[in-house]
């Protein structure tokens, strides 16, 4: 009776750290599909002159402070969706997200830091937002586009 107590101790121990597990493989994947979406992003961006990237204004980020919530999607810059959602096949989903977008993609582009010395470049900000079982999560990159030969 003993034994059989604590087996089922052991056992419920082990399908817990099973589960979360689990949990920690899609998180990891979920980052590693954003990370992969926003370097995209700006990568497509650096191919472009600073001058032809479209302006994308508004507040830097997806979510809200408490991520329960994205924020209202960024205007469109001419033809360019500002805000754009990402699915596909081999973009995983949580359980329980279904009404969510799998990724949000925000870009934001703002005047370079110095524009005494970079007077057209560019600061690229790109938000990927997705949800998981912890909330609304974000990861963010940013990158600088200049001019010149």
């Amino acid at each position: 009776m003993v034994s059989a107590v604590i087996l089922g101790i052991g056992l419920v121990g082990l399908v817990n750290l099973h589960t979360s597990s689990l949990r920690g493989l899609m998180k990891d994947e979920m980052l590693s599909v954003a990370s992969d979406v926003a370097t995209q992003r700006l990568e497509e961006m650096a191919t472009m002159r600073p001058g032809d990237i479209p302006p994308c204004a508004g507040a830097v980020g997806c979510r809200t402070a408490d991520r329960t919530d994205y924020l209202p999607d960024l205007s469109a810059a001419g033809g360019f969706e500002c805000t754009q959602r990402i699915e596909g096949a081999g973009v995983p989903r949580v359980s329980g997200a279904a009404e969510a977008p799998r990724y949000r993609v925000d870009m934001v582009v703002e005047p370079h830091p110095d524009p005494i010395r970079q007077p057209d470049g560019r600061l690229l900000t790109v938000s990927v937002c997705w949800q998981d079982y912890g909330g609304i999560q974000e990861l963010q990159m940013r990158r600088f586009i200049v001019g010149g030969e």
